[in-house]
């Protein structure tokens, strides 16, 4: 973004344009389009055509924060879950198998190095059984149910 704007000013200058306006409209078409897309629709403190200083300090911060979002995006990652299967596909016999990753306990963490939450610690990394709604028993399912 710093060598966009600074490119941008350079050609400004040599160009000659001295109108807020047209200045801030040449900006505009310029941007990257996600974050010239931010700023227009911003819903509250919206820059004013007619001031390109506030347009280049918006672009530099949506900017910033999108950096900013990859980084935390990119050192964040999502435990998978993938479901197995008891005995063949019938409604409601798919069972889920806790996550066997386990979160490295043994450091610290920093704002730098973070470690996400195990929330799932508590639970056994057998599959779950499933038990009947009539008679309580593991096993089998209510349709199924001899009693």
């Amino acid at each position: 973004m710093d060598e966009y704007l600074d490119e941008f000013q350079d050609l400004i200058t040599e160009a000659g344009y001295s109108d807020p306006k047209t200045i801030v409209v040449k900006f505009r078409r310029g941007l990257d389009t996600q974050i010239q897309n931010a700023i227009a629709t911003m819903p509250s403190g919206r820059p004013s055509d007619m001031v390109p200083t506030d347009w280049y300090t918006a672009a530099r911060t949506i900017d910033q924060n999108r950096a900013t979002n990859e980084a935390f995006r990119s050192s964040y990652q999502t435990p998978s879950v993938a479901p197995t299967l008891s005995r063949p596909a019938t409604f409601n016999t798919v069972q889920f198998q806790a996550p066997e990753q386990s979160v490295n306990h043994q450091h610290a963490p920093t704002p730098g190095n973070p470690v996400p939450m195990d929330i799932d610690a508590s639970r056994k990394t057998q599959l779950l059984p499933f038990s009947c709604y009539r008679c309580g028993k593991a096993g089998h399912k209510a349709p199924d149910c001899p009693t």
